[in-house]
């Protein structure tokens, strides 16, 4: 059987605020699933497709869809046609066969939090999303500072 040519690496279910294909326009197309490449040599994707579960529809990669060595693959809503479950669910690579290569199950996410995966094969639901890149806890968000205005006399 062939492993899976490439990870599951990040995901994002809920896009609120942020438009993430950059479409000039905030919906639930800006919704996207990264691929990783950890190899030494390039994979190409060709014939292999992408679900979200028994039955369901499937994604195609079609022609040479290639990710460099190290390289990131990110793919929106828009272009892969699945939609992705705000309440949590499961994402599939299959092979060209569509045997099952890797499978994750994710949860409930907020509005524009992405799932990341650590170099560790570990899933966090509270890093920010770092599309096309490695993914890191980050720094954690500074309380708001608040200021009192004095009074107009």
């Amino acid at each position: 059987m062939l492993a899976a040519p490439a990870l599951f690496n990040e995901l994002l279910t809920a896009p609120r605020r942020v438009d993430w294909n950059h479409d000039r326009r905030i919906n639930d197309q800006d919704e996207w699933i990264e691929l990783f490449n950890p190899g030494a040599t390039e994979v190409n994707l060709s014939g292999w497709h992408l679900d979200t579960g028994r039955n369901s529809t499937r994604y195609r990669f079609a022609g040479a869809f290639r990710i460099p060595a190290g390289g990131y693959l990110v793919l929106f809503r828009r272009s892969t046609r699945l939609a992705l479950n705000d309440r949590g669910g499961t994402l599939r690579l299959l092979r060209p066969d569509l045997s099952v290569a890797a499978s994750i199950n994710f949860p409930a996410l907020g509005p524009d939090a992405s799932y990341s995966r650590d170099d560790a094969g570990a899933w966090h639901g509270d890093w920010a999303p770092s599309p096309r890149q490695a993914n890191s806890p980050g720094l954690p968000t500074p309380p708001p500072v608040i200021t009192t205005m004095p009074e107009r006399r």
